[in-house]
């Protein structure tokens, strides 16, 4: 089940998605051997390929979550500030789980969260992206529908941990002295000596980079939190 997977609404007659057979629920996961990103292309891929067969791989029948609970999910992010793009996840990671099921996802479970969380073990999926369902559905169980029973039989897989790779003093000095201009390695030079996020870079302004306290002062980062780090000589 593609989380971004395109569903099938109303289907016109003469219609690409009539010609091959879909019916209206259907959830596309893979067309002509590519994962489906979205109904455009699956809708120009048919017209594109009019004279040979097409495969095209449907999650059938599936229940997608419903509007009032979706809206009702949605209005209990936002009360808790979540960011657009948080609100965004967690909707998809609750759509997917009721695709997997086949019906509204406010009537799971136990053992459907027990099985969903098996098929992503076995599909392959990486630890990051199943805790990142876990923490949606957490949500919705305890929040939304004021169900922390189910919630609780969620499991977070523990991640491996890696030792970072560590540039090296000549492999940083390269890397500054590729950048195309002064600009760019301002920002590469920020970024790797304050440790700061893309994000983060790109928003400071000259009124944050503090002289006298070397310190850079980091508006809104990670969290939504303010915070300062160390301005070293070499960069200032």
């Amino acid at each position: 089940v593609r989380y971004d997977a395109p569903t099938i609404g109303a289907i016109d007659p003469g219609s690409p998605a009539e010609a091959v057979g879909l019916q209206p629920g259907d959830t596309i996961t893979r067309f002509d051997g590519e994962p489906a990103e979205d109904w455009e292309q699956v809708h120009i891929g048919i017209l594109m390929r009019p004279d040979r067969d097409i495969a095209i791989e449907v999650t059938r029948g599936a229940e997608q979550i419903s509007k009032t609970v979706r809206a009702r999910m949605i209005e209990d992010m936002s009360v808790r500030g979540f960011a657009e793009k948080t609100r965004g996840d967690y909707v998809r990671n609750v759509r997917a789980f009721a695709a997997f099921i086949r019906r509204p996802p406010d009537t799971a479970t136990a053992e459907d969260l027990r099985r969903f969380q098996l098929h992503q073990r076995q599909s392959g999926m990486q630890p990051p992206s199943i805790n990142s369902a876990v923490a949606a559905l957490r949500f919705f169980f305890t929040v939304t529908l004021d169900r922390p029973d189910l919630a609780r039989r969620l499991t977070v897989v523990r991640e491996p941990l890696r030792l970072p790779s560590v540039l090296s003093v000549e492999e940083v000095t390269l890397l500054l002295q590729a950048a195309p201009g002064a600009k760019y390695k301002a920002v590469l030079a920020t970024a790797y000596g304050a440790g700061l996020r893309v994000s983060e870079v790109v928003a400071l302004k000259v009124g944050d980079i503090d002289s006298e306290r070397m310190l850079i002062r980091v508006e809104q980062g990670k969290g939504r939190k303010d915070r300062h780090a160390m301005l070293s000589p070499q960069l200032l």
